[in-house]
């Protein structure tokens, strides 16, 4: 049974939020109805990967031709030869302040186009996966969205470290997109939310928070994304109505899982110099062999060596002349040590932060884990 109370408004809202995620975006909506405990929908079927047994998370990739235009986004977006335009990711990170310092490689924007183009291009994209989910999946769907779509409110989620400038750069973006008009009343329909507030809300729907909503607890909530780690600190001051306050300054780090490809695939890419397979489209296959596999299948403990696919069956190589490298099949052999060399900074990063928090919290403090333990890919 649903612990939310009905809403106490005066007139039905449709209200969207979308996470747009340095790897991998999600949407969800209600629709809030005077009276009515809301109900939240979690946007799923996106075009390109039907077939994956969860779809409720689409990659944050655009591909645009070589003139500029917009082809398709998400999932779709591989079914683009890399020749055939231009692949645009992690754009997220590049509205990031500049304190937030990183070291990944630049992002490659379409002629004619600025960050805040390409957010408000996805921004869109999702607007358009959640009207498609609307009416596919309600009976009433086209009314629904043909009565509140014109009055729709908006959360969208930034990390931690973001203020009002990159606030104010996403709200642009999503006029650029559609979202809203560019008037005063179409600017006040969207709204923020830091990951780690949002991780916190997260916690409590699923009710993992259950047991540390007591009046005085300390709560450390860590969201490891895909581009960065942030650690926030809340106390609770009241359970009913449920009062939060801030304990310490959030805590935001670019240190999150497209960091751990980055610094293995560079590693790599230096031991290959030299041989054939320091190539570009090689290096490409590796990326997304350990981005998508070994990344996430790694553990501390294993075999001494782990075998990375970086080319076809009949690529075989032998290291010679100082070059260490062993390829047989296709198949790259990688000591582990250098996958957790790759690991390192991004956990030390991350236990930093959050020794930190609970640290500035004395003892008494239970940490909710969201993905703790595992980057988001």
């Amino acid at each position: 049974m649903s612990s939310r109370s009905p809403y106490s408004g005066s007139k039905s809202i449709l209200s969207i939020a979308i996470d747009i995620g340095t790897t991998y975006s999600g949407a969800s909506y209600t629709f809030l109805v005077p009276g009515e405990v809301p109900r939240i929908f979690d946007v799923t079927g996106f075009k390109g990967q039907e077939n994956r047994e969860s779809n409720t998370k689409v990659p944050t990739v655009l591909f645009y031709s070589h003139s500029g235009e917009l082809l398709a986004c998400g999932a779709e977006t591989k079914k683009f030869g890399p020749n055939k335009g231009i692949k645009t990711e992690w754009f997220k990170l590049d509205l990031r302040p500049p304190s937030l310092r990183i070291d990944t490689p630049p992002v490659n924007l379409p002629p004619g186009r600025t960050v805040t183009d390409v957010f408000g291009d996805f921004l869109k994209y999702m607007f358009n996966c959640v009207r498609d989910h609307i009416l596919n999946t309600h009976v009433d769907g086209n009314k629904k969205w043909s009565s509140l779509k014109g009055t729709a409110h908006f959360v969208l989620s930034h990390p931690n470290g973001w203020g009002s400038h990159q606030q104010g750069t996403m709200r642009d973006a999503a006029i650029r997109g559609g979202l809203v008009p560019n008037t005063p009343a179409g600017r006040e329909r969207i709204e923020f939310v830091t990951e780690g507030e949002a991780s916190f809300h997260w916690c409590m729907d699923q009710g993992i928070a259950a047991a540390a909503l007591k009046e005085g607890t300390n709560i450390v909530v860590a969201d490891l994304g895909g581009g960065t780690v942030d650690v926030s600190s809340y106390i609770v001051s009241n359970v009913k109505p449920l009062r939060l306050q801030e304990q310490m300054t959030p805590e935001c780090s670019v240190a999150g899982s497209i960091t751990v490809t980055d610094r293995f695939v560079r590693a790599t890419k230096e031991r290959l110099l030299g041989t054939p397979f320091e190539d570009d489209d090689y290096m490409e296959t590796l990326r997304e062999e350990f981005d998508g596999e070994t990344k996430c299948l790694f553990r501390e403990k294993g075999e001494s060596e782990v075998y990375i696919r970086i080319g076809g069956r009949r690529d075989n190589f032998e290291g010679e002349n100082g070059i260490t490298c062993k390829i047989e099949f296709g198949l790259l052999e990688v000591p582990r040590q250098d996958i957790v060399d790759a690991f390192e900074p991004s956990v030390a990063a991350t236990v930093s932060a959050i020794r930190k928090h609970i640290a500035g919290r004395g003892a008494a403090v239970r940490a909710i884990n969201y993905d703790i333990l595992q980057f988001d890919s």
